[in-house]
């Protein structure tokens, strides 16, 4: 069983092309469901372990972290992760499991405090979150972390580095896609991919706060001539809000 993780594990992280690290996903995703369902209970824990190796990793140091490609939006990272907490085994699919649940407050934490000190990393992270909200098995359990995940992907979109930026863009992309849907017709605005005021703030807490202090500095910005680039995907979002 290691042997087999330690192949999938290098071929996810060195591969480039992106139809190679996708087919290995694959093969990876069945592997740890298989390993999640074995009785014995030294196995059955593995892909936990993994799990937290891998993000023990990216927390340490530069010099001891693994050797992982920023281009090709991280490659086979995101792929990785996914393949653990999305074969996890969970009865009920609005509740995110053990795995997933750790990975997300493990990564939004990290991308809040290290922000503005280790810029690679802070992208490695901002590419892997965008593939376990927008993934259709382990979505649906990710709701107490879109409020926090949303604020970190506005907050990137200030950022100096543009590799973060491009990052944050897609992190905000999925989320957007995440709260209101996919639109489906023709219209830009439908009514089916709108919430009102009343169940957007209260479904994400913490975001009216949030909102109201970024708006309020981009107000400020704007009156002493600058412009704050978060400011028109707030004006985005508010595009599909609707009167309470």
């Amino acid at each position: 069983v290691r042997t087999i993780h330690a192949f999938y594990k290098e071929l996810l992280f060195d591969s480039r092309h992106r139809g190679a690290f996708e087919l290995a996903y694959e093969g990876f995703g069945r592997f740890c469901a298989s390993v999640w369902r074995c009785p014995a209970a030294p196995l059955g824990c593995l892909p936990a372990g993994w799990l937290a190796e891998l993000l023990s990793d990216l927390a340490g140091p530069p010099v001891d972290r693994l050797r992982l490609c920023l281009t090709r939006r991280s490659a086979g990272l995101p792929y990785y992760i996914l393949g653990i907490v999305a074969s996890e085994p969970a009865p009920d699919k609005s509740v995110a499991p053990a795995a997933l649940s750790k990975a997300l407050d493990a990564l939004l934490s990290l991308a809040e405090t290290r922000s503005g000190e280790d810029d690679e990393f802070v992208v490695h992270v901002y590419n892997t979150l965008p593939a376990l909200f927008a993934d259709s098995r382990v979505g649906p359990a990710t709701g107490q972390w879109v409020a926090p995940a949303l604020c970190r992907a506005l907050d990137g979109f200030g950022a100096r580095n543009w590799s973060i930026r491009n990052s944050c863009t897609r992190l905000f992309s999925s989320l957007f896609v995440r709260i209101f849907g996919v639109t489906r017709c023709r219209e830009e605005t439908s009514k089916k991919n709108v919430l009102s005021t009343s169940v957007f703030f209260h479904r994400y807490r913490g975001m009216y706060e949030y909102l109201k202090s970024r708006l309020e500095f981009a107000i400020r910005s704007m009156e002493s001539g600058a412009l704050t680039p978060e400011l028109f995907p707030i004006l985005l979002l508010f595009s599909r809000l609707t009167p309470p």
